[in-house]
């Protein structure tokens, strides 16, 4: 378990990878968020979107789903590898 993993778990909270877009902005960072984030409960190859807005600041839009995953990943990837000799 990394240093930062072991600080996050200390106080009760785990580390997620965050990517946000603002003003035309991207960015990616590793966070630690406590189980108040709906980030906190992501789980797998979970993936989750919010959306907060003008509108929606207090309570942004959330979409979650499913990932891809490393077995959907490899079987694109072997698809691609048999299609280059077609």
């Amino acid at each position: 378990m990394s240093l930062q993993a072991a600080e996050a778990a200390q106080k009760g909270e785990v580390l997620r990878y965050i990517g946000t877009m603002e003003n035309g902005k991207a960015s990616i960072d590793i966070s630690s968020v406590n189980s108040t984030s709906p980030f906190y409960s992501l789980d797998g190859s979970d993936n989750l979107f919010v959306i907060t807005t003008e509108r929606y600041k207090t309570r942004p839009i959330i979409i979650r789903g499913p990932g891809a995953g490393a077995e959907v990943t490899a079987a694109g990837v072997f698809a691609d590898v048999l299609m280059a000799f077609v």
